[in-house]
């Protein structure tokens, strides 16, 4: 399926999460921002859309997932819209990272289940029983890997407690940016910085 946001287009791929309401809530959101002369890094990248939005604006983006159909997918789109400073890098949020960035962006799996998931687009929503699993590693994780004004951009969702989150970036002056109410939840994006 052929997904069009406003230059971009996307070619949703099979077995990886397609764009919803929760990518075009941070979508929104950074096209909002000055990204000039930034190194940016997207943990889960999915199809590519925040990366993508982000290029068109960055210095470069380093795009990473934990799922290779997702990179093979966000690599096509990145060629269908001839954008050429992004790189691709398979990674479990971190694991592989070893520089730092100006901005991370990341749109994390936040919804709770009981059960686990070893499908890899099953794990791109699936955030284990409390929704945070992997919310909670990132926000453990990501000032090694910020530069010194460096920012990140979070969604979270009501599912996974906002609240907690915001406590836990206390010390980075998060802000909520942007909500979005749905039917079954509210969406947020945090912009927290050093």
């Amino acid at each position: 399926m052929r997904i069009e946001y406003k230059d971009l287009i996307l070619e949703t791929c099979s077995d990886v999460y397609e764009p919803s309401e929760d990518s075009f809530l941070i979508a929104k959101e950074i096209e909002k921002l000055d990204f000039t002369g930034k190194e940016v890094l997207e943990i889960g990248t999915g199809t590519g859309l925040l990366s993508l939005i982000v290029a068109k604006k960055a210095k470069t983006v380093l795009s990473t997932d934990i799922n290779p159909s997702a990179l093979k997918c966000a690599e096509k789109n990145a060629k269908v819209n001839k954008i050429k400073n992004i790189s691709f890098l398979k990674s479990d949020l971190f694991e592989n990272i070893t520089d730092s960035f100006d901005v991370i962006i990341f749109n994390p799996p936040y919804i709770p289940t009981e059960s686990e998931f070893n499908d890899l687009e099953e794990r791109a929503w699936v955030g284990g029983k409390s929704g945070r699993k992997i919310t909670d590693r990132f926000l453990s994780e990501f000032e090694y890997y910020m530069n010194k004004k460096g920012i990140i951009l979070i969604l979270q969702s009501s599912l996974s407690n906002i609240e907690k989150t915001l406590e836990k970036l206390k010390p980075f002056n998060p802000e909520i940016i942007s909500s979005q109410k749905l039917e079954w939840e509210k969406l947020v994006v945090i912009k927290a910085h050093k």
